[in-house]
């Protein structure tokens, strides 16, 4: 009886994305149905018509008009307070049946302002949360029955800066597929090998693509050291152009790779040798733990959710943003195999025991009390 309940998860994000909250929830709704939930669904208000632009009213009717269709029981909203809107009027004029409400933070919110070459933060001049807009917040929020956010950073931060309720929530981490395990690919190499290094992220967020120009001055430090060393930067958005005009400018095309969105990253996970992930305000970065999977060693960005998934030279390594640690963490992953080796079945024991999307959906119907 319990499996005929139906749960919605609803999200902005168009269902074709890569990456992000979008991973996350398609692999929630597969997990779901393999566990016998088969009403689960996946609500997206993501609209390619501009009628129908992400948070107008008219987009939040059309919305709420899918919920009354889809005579949900559990409704879990991701990412968008404002998508709460139509999903409380549909609980409350659900008379005949229970409904009940979920949010999950997936973000980290926006503290500081960052110049992506030269790496200087400024506090932030915009506030995402007026004292008028955390108060509807907190409305839309006070109607779920529980609250989640993706890393114990984001809860700490939104408490810390914003008066928001989310001071009781639950963690619900991120997942991925699991690879089979294997030796990573930087322990196979000779030392005539080049080495490639891999990084992915979306180009919207100065403090995600921050880490690009500063891998990419590490990377050319390495080289002129003597390490036959490259990069591939796989992403696309608005800070693309900025990043492809910086190697160029430095004429550095000849080792580095901009290949922009690319659908099948798994192939670039399985020729790789080292994953960096330099960004300085991360959640629960998916990529990551993609990574980890794939028994890739990661150097990882020493900020937010970060510290949650990486455990300093035990499964990873962490830097801080700026060259010579980035630079010395690369040369001993290469210098020392067994080091590299012993981080990489860790990390993979991490994923097998913590973020599989089996254990991560059964977190989350744990969550929904089913």
């Amino acid at each position: 009886m319990r499996r005929s309940i139906k749960i919605i998860l609803l999200n902005p994000h168009s269902k074709l994305a890569k990456g992000g909250p979008s991973t996350y929830i398609s692999n929630l709704i597969s997990n779901f149905h393999a566990r016998g939930y088969k009403n689960s669904e996946w609500i997206s208000s993501f609209s390619k018509n501009r009628l129908f632009s992400n948070f107008t009213l008219l987009n939040l009717f059309r919305v709420f008009f899918k919920l009354i269709i889809s005579s949900a029981d559990i409704i879990h909203v991701h990412g968008s307070i404002a998508l709460l809107g139509p999903a409380i009027l549909f609980k409350r004029l659900s008379f005949f049946k229970k409904v009940d409400l979920y949010y999950t933070f997936h973000t980290q919110p926006h503290l500081f302002d960052v110049n992506i070459l030269t790496r200087e933060l400024t506090p932030s001049k915009r506030s995402e949360y007026t004292w008028i807009k955390s108060l509807i917040c907190n409305y839309f929020l006070s109607n779920c029955r529980k609250i989640a956010t993706v890393s114990s950073s984001i809860t700490n931060r939104l408490n810390k800066r914003y008066d928001l309720n989310v001071l009781n929530s639950s963690i619900l981490n991120s997942g991925t597929n699991l690879k089979p395990k294997h030796l990573p690919n930087l322990n196979k190499k000779v030392k005539s090998d080049p080495i490639n290094v891999l990084t992915v992220g979306v180009m919207y967020y100065d403090w995600k693509v921050v880490g690009f120009p500063l891998l990419i001055d590490s990377i050319s430090n390495l080289r002129d050291s003597g390490i036959n060393i490259n990069l591939t930067i796989i992403g696309d958005g608005y800070y693309f152009k900025t990043i492809r005009e910086y190697i160029n400018k430095l004429k550095f095309n000849s080792f580095i790779s901009l290949p922009g969105r690319i659908d099948n990253v798994s192939y670039y996970y399985e020729k790789s040798d080292i994953y960096c992930q330099l960004s300085m305000n991360e959640g629960c970065s998916h990529s990551i733990l993609e990574a980890m999977s794939n028994s890739l060693p990661v150097i990882a960005g020493n900020y937010s959710g970060n510290k949650e998934i990486i455990l300093n030279k035990e499964n990873g390594i962490l830097v801080h943003n700026n060259i010579d640690e980035v630079c010395s963490a690369i040369r001993e992953l290469i210098k020392d195999k067994l080091f590299t080796k012993k981080i990489c079945e860790n990390a993979w024991k991490k994923i097998n025991i913590l973020h599989k999307w089996e254990i991560v959906a059964n977190n989350h119907l744990s969550f929904y009390d089913l």
